[in-house]
């Protein structure tokens, strides 16, 4: 490892914060803000192969200079077999199905996903997938004019509700090699989102071809972006495979996971064990946003890529439940990272970085926190509504899963089907009922991410 002594991450915080502030806005009841590090991190997935089988290879010089250069994981494992379930890792935080057969109309994701996170905080984003037949595509495999394929398991953000009901967000899955609102296109002129998640196609990603192939598709494509002096000033480059291709280790295998970019430590190798959950908490985090998606919340850090690991605060604030009838109660909840205080307005914290307490508001109160780190500092905010009358079940209700919901296509535990099934939290409308069936009241819910079906009452609050 190089002598030299690494540059603050805290350094690059402050010679980006113009740039790299955006706020978060997860829901009507919470907001939060925070400094990002990077203004761009661009994910490149490659395909099972070992990790042995990459590093020290002479057919792939392009990935051995970065891994030279650069950050390198040794101890980097994929979760599981097959490629799917290690794609939705990477953006759920957790192994949604193991079906590599699946496709987005047969299993759209209505879980918290990372595109529900950046949309939510007014991140920009795109899915960059070559030989997807056109703009916004979710349909199934399809084969490349050139002979090569497309896989969409290997395109996770397709599979999403939160894309696959907003004409918006599904123009943000893009072919690749578009001239118009493609990756050359948009790195030259400087328009990358803040996040990109970039799928070569089956055999450019060495699930079909040699992996000197994949290679050097990735200096040709990958290379002039890491190349770009200016961009990369602000930009995280991370290249991982999904998963290996003959070991089982810790799920899915020993996998090449590289960082790249001016504020990695140069030349650094790591032998902290790591999985594609944490990838997925430095694509949050890295963007100065809160990681508790998934078993990104709890996967361990990569700030040691990083020099001393200094990453700018975050704050979220969030008030259960509200509206509320005058003279009840809502409980505050704060929670930071990278903090040593944080202080209230119309509330107190005692200084505490995470706590509760609850509050008796007897009109409509915007209570604030802000917490203050090495690094700077990061506020949230969350509004308690009072009201004189509560709201009651009936068709145009908005409601709230209490606990995981499953919506069934009749109001029945034992007959009809399945339909979806809604996180807690869920927002959603009620378009239908009651219905009473075996004794409990069961509506129909429209909810916010695109699952429609039949709940039980007693799995929901009015909001």
């Amino acid at each position: 490892m190089p002598g030299m002594q690494p540059t603050q991450r805290f350094v690059a915080a402050v010679l980006f914060a113009v740039l790299a502030t955006m706020p978060m806005n997860p829901s009507p009841a919470s907001t939060a803000s925070g400094t990002a590090v990077f203004q761009h991190i661009v994910l490149v997935l490659e395909e099972n192969t070992n990790y042995d089988s990459v590093i020290g290879n002479t057919s792939a010089p392009y990935f051995n200079s970065l891994a030279n250069t650069y950050g390198l994981a040794t101890h980097y494992y994929a979760d599981t077999h097959p490629s799917i379930g290690n794609y939705f890792w990477l953006t759920t935080g957790q192994d949604l199905t193991d079906d590599d057969g699946q496709t987005p109309s047969s299993f759209p994701v209505s879980a918290d996903n990372i595109v529900r996170h950046l949309v939510g905080s007014g991140v920009s984003w795109k899915a960059y997938a070559e030989c997807m037949p056109n703009v916004g595509y979710i349909g199934g495999d399809t084969t490349c004019p050139n002979g090569d394929h497309y896989y969409v398991r290997h395109v996770p953000l397709a599979y999403m509700t939160d894309v696959q009901n907003n004409t918006t967000q599904r123009n943000n899955l893009v072919p690749f090699e578009s001239p118009t609102v493609g990756f050359a296109h948009d790195v030259a002129n400087n328009t990358l989102p803040a996040y990109s998640f970039v799928t070569p196609d089956g055999c450019h990603d060495a699930h079909d071809c040699n992996l000197s192939v994949a290679d050097n598709w990735l200096q040709k494509n990958i290379g002039p972006l890491i190349n770009n002096t200016t961009l990369m000033q602000n930009t995280l480059v991370i290249i991982v495979f999904d998963e290996s291709a003959s070991d089982n280790t810790n799920g899915g295998g020993r996998v090449y996971w590289v960082a790249v970019g001016p504020q990695v430590n140069p030349g650094y190798i790591s032998t902290t064990f790591y999985q594609h959950q944490s990838t997925l908490r430095e694509s949050l985090e890295g963007l100065g946003l809160a990681f508790d998606l998934g078993g990104a919340a709890t996967a361990p850090s990569m700030d040691e890529f990083f020099t001393s690991g200094v990453m700018a605060p975050t704050a979220t604030l969030s008030a259960n439940p509200t509206p509320i009838p005058s003279g009840q109660s809502s409980t505050l909840t704060w929670r930071s990272t990278n903090a040593s205080s944080c202080t209230g307005m119309n509330f107190s914290t005692g200084n505490a970085v995470s706590g509760s307490v609850t509050v008796t508001p007897s009109t409509t109160t915007t209570y604030s926190v802000s917490c203050t780190g090495a690094a700077g500092s990061a506020s949230a905010s969350a509004t308690v509504t009072v009201s004189n009358s509560m709201p009651t079940f009936a068709i145009g209700a908005r409601v709230a899963a209490t606990t995981t919901v499953t919506a069934r296509s009749k109001p029945n535990m034992n007959a009809g089907q399945a339909l979806c099934a809604e996180a807690p939290g869920s927002l959603g409308t009620i378009t239908g009922g009651p219905k009473n069936s075996q004794g409990f009241i069961w509506w129909y819910v429209a909810y916010d991410h695109g699952c429609t079906g039949w709940s039980l009452q007693n799995s929901l609050a009015l909001q």
